[in-house]
C-alpha cells in the first residue's frame, strides 16, 4: 500500500502530485529535512489520517496566510 509520509494517510493525498515536480507529496521521505519539517507541522495541526490541506476555512482567525504561502513556496522552490 502506498502511503503519504507528510499526511500520514493512504496515497494519493490531495498534495500527491504527478511525480513531475519535486514539490508533490509523492516525493516525501524521512531522508529530507524539508519533508520531515512538513510532516511535523501537519502532525501538530491535523488528526492522524486527515489529509494535509490548507484553506482559509481551517486556519485560526487572524492567521497570516501570506506567511504560510511563503513557507510552502520556500520548500517547493529549493528542489528546482
Amino acid at each position: 500500500m502506498c502511503y503519504c509520509y507528510v499526511c500520514d494517510a493512504p496515497a494519493p493525498c490531495k498534495q500527491w502530485g504527478k511525480g513531475l515536480l519535486n514539490g508533490g507529496h509523492c516525493h516525501a521521505t524521512d531522508k529530507d529535512t524539508k519533508w520531515v519539517t512538513l510532516r511535523q507541522s501537519f502532525k501538530r495541526n491535523f488528526e492522524p489520517g486527515e489529509e494535509a490541506t490548507v484553506s482559509a476555512g481551517n486556519l485560526p482567525y487572524g492567521f497570516d496566510t501570506e506567511r504560510l504561502r511563503q513557507f510552502f513556496r520556500s520548500f517547493t522552490t529549493r528542489e528546482q
